[in-house]
């Protein structure tokens, strides 16, 4: 059984005041990093925004956006997703504006079209100042490894932030490239305030994807009662946010008409907070939270819930907990049983 000197069982005020030193911390450290890396002031852009269901990677997108209008007193001049189309759209900014590529758990081949964009804007912009902002890195096949380090060891002006050592130690041993230990964009979001009061004892949020190591919910059954397991939600329906067809479709349309939808940054940071408003609200209905996913993790730390960690499939978040989170307000379990066992064995919260 793995853990920490936590009392699990420590109520939400007591989780709040043993996390908000490590937010601080965290913010500190991201602030640092941005001052070392980058100018501050002037435009910027920040490719590969995530539009899809995954709230995680829009907290980090999230706590990007607000660093960055810290750092450089002004929002993002183009902000566009992960399609090799946008090239020609980058191609035309300012050669002077810093290319940012939002950050993750991507990085490496189990997603494969997000690598490949962001090995495409290597090689096509290879005198530009670009900074891939904290990512994991993981392989499964050794010469993506290769094919990756041919086009950033071919880039004079890359910077890599990764959010954990074994990824900077890969990164160092695979990559010639700046590589910097940064923590993770989403908690320059700060403390936030639970949405309501919890209705449940226990909230599971669970992946159901390929990094899981579950075989399924059933293994939680053994948690107290009242308790629920979800995952993030399938992708909500915003309309009248960003008006867009299924990219098969669009591609269908005369080219006049492909574009006729309010891609602007703007646009996409609010698209990006109402994500992240229902990840919130989610992780507010426990009253303690089992979780596997990293960012779970970290909006639970934002929001002072206590919680209980399970690990994903390549340590992602057990590698992140080691560089940057141990001291605030969770335990860690080494199984499902483990965690039940944990969870268990709190002390009711006051």
């Amino acid at each position: 059984m793995s853990g920490s000197n936590w009392n699990l069982g420590s109520s939400q005020a007591e989780t709040r005041l043993k996390n908000d030193p490590v937010i601080k911390d965290l913010q500190d450290t991201l602030a640092s990093s941005f001052h070392q890396t980058l100018p501050d002031e002037g435009g910027y852009a920040i490719l590969d925004f995530p539009n899809y269901s995954n709230i995680g990677d829009s907290a980090i997108f999230v706590g990007a956006a607000i660093l960055c209008r810290n750092h450089f007193g002004r929002g993002p001049e183009f902000v566009c997703e992960a399609d090799l189309r946008q090239l020609d759209r980058i191609a035309k900014l300012d050669p002077s504006l810093p290319l940012l590529l939002s950050g993750g758990g991507n990085f490496g081949d189990l997603y494969p079209r997000h690598q490949q964009f962001r090995e495409a804007v290597l090689s096509r912009f290879p005198d530009r100042k670009i900074v891939q902002l904290p990512q994991s890195i993981h392989y499964e096949n050794a010469a993506n490894i290769q094919s990756s380090a041919a086009v950033i060891n071919a880039h004079a002006g890359f910077t890599l932030m990764v959010r954990d050592h074994a990824s900077r130690d890969f990164a160092r041993e695979h990559f010639s490239c700046e590589t910097l230990l940064v923590p993770d964009m989403a908690f320059m979001i700060g403390a936030v305030a639970p949405t309501a009061e919890p209705p449940l004892a226990i909230l599971g949020l669970i992946r159901r994807d390929k990094e899981s190591v579950l075989s399924g919910v059933d293994d939680l059954e053994g948690l107290p009662k009242p308790f629920e397991i979800v995952d993030w939600p399938a992708e909500q329906n915003y309309p009248s946010l960003i008006e867009r067809l299924p990219r098969s479709i669009r591609a269908m349309l005369p080219p006049r008409l492909q574009d006729r939808k309010p891609e602007t940054p703007t646009a996409y940071e609010f698209l990006a907070r109402k994500r992240l408003e229902t990840g919130f609200a989610i992780l507010s209905r426990g009253e303690m939270v089992l979780t596997d996913r990293l960012h779970a993790h970290i909006l639970s730390i934002l929001l002072g819930k206590p919680h209980v960690v399970l690990d994903n499939s390549y340590r992602k978040i057990g590698n992140f907990a080691d560089a940057w989170t141990d001291q605030a307000g969770f335990v860690r379990a080494d199984s499902t049983a483990d965690a039940i066992e944990l969870i268990k064995g709190a002390a009711p919260s006051e």
